[in-house]
């Protein structure tokens, strides 16, 4: 899926694009740090699923740790992460959020005391789900690849996977799940190595040409902008999500 996005024009001292972009810009961060207790452990769930990859993955590569030692330094980061309620120390005019992150999980590894105190503290309680973590393991990145060049790979990933879901779920909600899933299908599923074509969606799914070819209009659309919400949750205004985008589907 290619996300093109313009990029924001400055307007004076507050451009248009940013006035727009308000209303999600820096929300993830906001409903943790500001939200009531529900809000807040949805929305800490919602980071932990986009970045447990690229932390286990940095892990992996930039400290050559296993992938049980990996599993358990994920785990412990996360724990650490939450038991010392980091996320109220993120600021907005600090940076990007991707790269805090980072910053974290390097001062993280490099203070081994710590480490091992997070371990033991952590003792079994699984903080990010890792069910998936044998199909991870099962495509290694190539060794030529940087460990900084594979945080924003598997960060691609997650928000390409999280926005998917979300759209299954909002779609879901307004009785149009069949619409998702003709969407998910076309582009995330292949047929003996080739992609779907409208009339083997027709009849998978009972529906006429037409009634494809809407529904990947509509469905295009709302992911669209369920990926731009997701990127838009952690950066503080246009420019910066524009830049992140460029960055991260780069990569």
């Amino acid at each position: 899926m290619i996300v093109i996005v313009s990029p924001p024009q400055e307007r004076d001292t507050q451009p248009v694009s940013d006035r727009r972009y308000r209303s999600t810009s820096w929300s993830l961060i906001d409903s943790v740090q500001h939200g009531d207790p529900e809000t807040r452990t949805a929305s800490m769930d919602q980071m932990i699923r986009i970045y447990w990859r690229p932390v286990y993955w940095t892990i992996r590569m930039r400290w050559r740790a296993g992938p049980e030692d990996a599993r358990e330094l994920t785990q412990g980061f996360f724990l650490y992460f939450l038991d010392r309620d980091l996320i109220m120390k993120v600021k907005r005019e600090r940076g990007r959020f991707r790269a805090w992150i980072k910053g974290t999980l390097t001062n993280f590894m490099r203070d081994h005391a710590r480490r091992e105190s997070c371990e033991k503290r952590g003792g079994g309680v699984n903080i990010v789900a890792l069910e998936n973590l044998q199909a991870v393991e099962a495509a290694p990145p190539s060794p030529t690849v940087s460990p900084d060049r594979q945080f924003e790979r598997e960060l691609v990933t997650a928000l390409i996977d999280e926005a998917l879901a979300r759209l299954g779920q909002r779609a879901a909600s307004e009785g149009k799940g069949v619409h998702a899933e003709i969407f998910r299908t076309y582009y995330f599923e292949e047929a003996h190595g080739r992609r779907l074509t409208y009339e083997d969606l027709g009849r998978r799914f009972g529906v006429g040409f037409h009634d494809v070819k809407n529904a990947l209009a509509e469905m295009r659309l709302a992911y669209r902008a369920e990926l731009l919400s997701l990127i838009g949750a952690t950066t503080s205004n246009a420019k910066d999500a524009f830049r992140e985008i460029l960055e991260v589907f780069g990569a």
